[in-house]
């Protein structure tokens, strides 16, 4: 029954103001006016006050309360809350992590015609997240998300034609789906065509056409571009090396939140680039990363920590964010944590702990930590003597391109006399900047007596004289000594 009082505001009135607020950037009112249109049974209303909660805007970010309204809301059909739960779920946002629950509400949220949930039922399927994964599916309902006008399911239908994820990799397949997705109104869809450009994915490599796809995302408020500008600014691709514009466009991807670009911009005060060195300002940035997700930044916090940048040295607390980093999947941070033990860095020496945490940290993929299986395993350290897996390890660093383990990987192939397979290697690993491999290779060049070199003299020479003086460019005592031995010889 309608109110005869024209001063009481109707439920659909409340909704109406409320979302004129919120476009008008005013949330704490549009908060208000939303939570007076939820408790009168609006329920489009009720759902938007648990977006206001779940992102923190108009009052204090709280998942929970969110989940509490969206179920509200869900129980009166609503499909985008149905979908919104499902996220949590997905995420573990106020509820424990569950991807069978988030599955359910995607699944029932897609019958309803929700394509935000098709594409979200599609990655599920994609990912084997909740379901048995399904490439066919997966395209199926990123196909039907796609056709009701879902910008996501168009960018994942090219993110698995640039891949080749269920389907045979097809740049141009990609690009239609990365267009489609940009008519949309998805700027990380233009962000995705950037890259494309950025490695020459089915068209001519260029930096310059990279930088403006990824201008263009970053006008439509994609961070993520603003971030890959920033890093063509530091690393001069298409662009004139700034520091400062780095800087500056790490800034403002930082303003939208882009944990990568708050990290790097610790970088910048850790090394001095564009700003006056400062360890504590490169802190607080690696904090503020950590906070927001970043699994590199609490490495970085760890290795301050560990080393006494901008802090007093503390083991523990170096630990403490080392494993933050490693629950990230950070195979890097759990080498840090394994050499620690190793050395007995601030804490009793513990090769069995090592080997763990090596063990953790090759698993994550990292060479550096797969070598140091094998070091455990040819010497007998914190686990029983075993050739065997040593070289099952040491090949697997060389895999994972780790230069000390090509290096060695070398030597061995040198003490076995297969000087041209010793040679690859330590090309190898010199390639990638290892002092020692590059004065190997130096050397290796300096004898063809068994005629196991298929070159000139002149060629020999050359490849001596480039590997050393790289070598000792690097400080490499060796390569150094060696070359003066050569001056001295040719005077």
């Amino acid at each position: 029954m309608t109110s005869s009082n024209p001063n009481v505001q109707s439920a659909e009135d409340l909704y109406l103001l409320a979302k004129e607020s919120q476009t008008a950037g005013d949330f704490d009112l549009a908060f208000r006016l939303y939570l007076r249109a939820a408790e009168a049974g609006h329920m489009f209303a009720t759902h938007n006050l648990g977006h206001l909660y779940s992102i923190g805007r108009g009052v204090e970010q709280d998942y929970s309360c969110a989940l509490n309204w969206f179920r509200k809301s869900a129980d009166m059909g609503d499909c985008l809350s149905m979908n919104s739960i499902g996220w949590l779920y997905r995420d573990g946002l106020g509820v424990p992590q569950n991807d069978a629950e988030a599955f359910e509400w995607f699944n029932k949220a897609s019958e309803l015609g929700s394509s935000a949930s098709m594409s979200n039922l599609g990655w599920m399927y994609h990912r084997g997240k909740g379901c048995e994964q399904d490439y066919e599916i997966a395209i199926s309902w990123y196909r039907k998300a796609s056709d009701l006008g879902d910008s996501v399911g168009s960018r994942n239908l090219g993110t698995l034609y640039r891949d080749g994820e269920g389907v045979g990799r097809d740049y141009a397949q990609a690009r239609f789906w990365f267009d489609k997705a940009v008519a949309q109104g998805s700027a990380d869809a233009m962000r995705d065509i950037g890259f494309l450009h950025y490695y020459g994915q089915g068209v001519d490599q260029s930096y310059i056409e990279a930088l403006t796809w990824w201008r263009k995302a970053a006008d439509g408020g994609c961070s993520a571009a603003m971030h890959d500008i920033g890093l063509g600014y530091y690393h001069e691709r298409g662009v004139e090396q700034s520091y400062v514009e780095a800087l500056t466009w790490w800034r403002k991807a930082s303003d939208g939140g882009c944990s990568v670009a708050m990290r790097d911009i610790g970088y910048l005060y850790f090394n001095g680039q564009g700003v006056n060195q400062n360890y504590v300002e490169a802190l607080i940035w690696w904090r503020k990363a950590a906070d927001c997700g970043c699994s590199r930044a609490p490495f970085h916090l760890g290795v301050a920590y560990r080393d006494g940048y901008g802090v007093d040295i503390d083991i523990f607390q170096a630990l403490k964010f080392l494993k933050i980093s490693v629950a990230r999947g950070d195979g890097e941070a759990a080498t840090a944590i394994a050499r620690i033990y190793y050395h007995g860095t601030g804490v009793p020496s513990d090769k069995s702990a090592a080997f763990d945490s090596y063990y953790e940290g090759a698993h994550l993929g990292d060479g550096a930590a797969m070598f140091g299986l094998y070091l455990l395993y040819r010497d007998g350290e914190g686990v029983p003597a075993d050739g065997e897996r040593a070289e099952e390890w040491l090949r697997a660093s060389c895999k994972a391109d780790h230069p000390p383990a090509m290096n060695l990987f070398g030597t061995l192939c040198l003490k076995k006399g297969n000087k041209p397979e010793a040679l690859k290697w330590y090309l190898k690993a010199a390639e990638k900047g290892n002092e020692k491999a590059m004065y190997n290779a130096g050397k290796m060049y300096e004898s063809n007596s068994d005629r196991w070199f298929d070159g000139s003299h002149e060629e020999r020479k050359v490849g001596q004289m480039y590997w050393l003086r790289k070598s000792a460019e690097l400080g490499y005592a060796p390569a150094k000594k060696e070359l003066d031995s050569l001056s001295s010889k040719n005077m």
